[in-house]
């Protein structure tokens, strides 16, 4: 796991207590950084972007203004040019749903190795529960996301177990 682990812990608690039908306390998302060595650089970040947009978008359909660094930090690993599409798109004002998005994931999910696919789950669980996501909603997410990722419900444990204390 690369970056900040300091809520790892709380993290993978909430996540297991989910599948158990708990709720824990919210923590400040901390960023925890992209290697470019593991993600394509082409189209990769505009479509984590998208996902990412959608996890931390207000009811405005704009990027939650406390949000925004962590999600922008995601991709501190990508060449400049990266970086400023992901800007731009996490300035942009969505309206996409899960749907459209897990397709876009779909697309991309041949270029992603299990360690990229982990992460992304890993990220996705940090956002949703700093939001306070419902129990429902993030079980709706994480349905899109696993069939997008290819990850089976086993797989999806053991993302969850390894997501380090």
């Amino acid at each position: 796991m690369v970056g900040d682990m300091s809520h790892n812990h709380d993290v993978k608690n909430w996540a297991e207590d989910l599948i158990k039908e708990e709720v824990r306390a919210r923590f400040l998302l901390r960023p925890q950084p992209l290697d470019s060595e593991v993600f394509p650089p082409e189209v990769v970040p505009a479509t984590l972007a998208n996902l990412f947009h959608f996890l931390a978008r207000n009811e405005s359909g704009r990027c939650e203004e406390i949000l925004y660094p962590a999600v922008q930090q995601l991709f501190s690993g990508y060449p400049l040019a990266q970086q400023k599409l992901v800007e731009n798109i996490l300035k942009m004002v969505s309206g996409r749903g899960i749907e459209s998005i897990s397709s876009q994931l779909l697309n991309i999910s041949d270029l992603l190795d299990m360690q990229a696919r982990d992460w992304i789950i890993q990220q996705a669980l940090r956002i949703m529960y700093y939001r306070q996501w419902s129990d429902e909603k993030v079980r709706h997410t994480l349905k899109y996301l696993s069939e997008a990722l290819l990850i089976d419900s086993q797989q999806m444990k053991a993302i969850i177990d390894d997501i380090q204390a």
